[in-house]
């Protein structure tokens, strides 16, 4: 790979990171690939010292860890196009009852024990409960 395509790769590896949505400049992408932002911003300028075959390596690497080596990334879907299948909503309608039975049952039970043992309120407090 010539200097003009490594160059032309950093390039469009930091675009797709854009479009992505991974970063927003090229400080940001430099801090994701833990490298100095100065360096990359001259290999990407073309600066022959800079712009070197392990830099683009590298890149490469972190390019196809976030899923961004082949073609255009799809968009990320938003909120309304989210479809939580019935199974998962019944899950969470079971699990958020079960919180609240709990919570119920222990404000039940400290209002047991502070009412029989009134010493017992520095005690909970000192837990943190009362």
């Amino acid at each position: 790979m010539n200097l003009q395509q490594r160059k032309e790769y950093l390039q469009t590896a930091f675009m797709k990171a854009l479009g992505a949505g991974l970063c927003k400049t090229q400080k940001e992408w430099a801090e994701l690939l833990e490298i100095d932002r100065a360096g990359l911003s001259s290999a990407m300028n073309g600066n022959e010292k800079a712009c070197t075959e392990s830099l683009v390596r590298k890149v490469r690497l972190w390019v196809q860890a976030q899923g961004l080596e082949d073609g255009p990334q799809p968009a990320k879907p938003q909120a309304q196009d989210i479809v939580i299948p019935a199974a998962t909503a019944e899950l969470y309608n079971n699990l958020s009852e079960t919180v609240r039975i709990q919570a119920e049952t222990i404000s039940r039970l400290q209002d047991q024990l502070l009412s029989k043992k009134p010493e017992s309120v520095e005690v909970c407090r000192k837990l943190g409960i009362a």
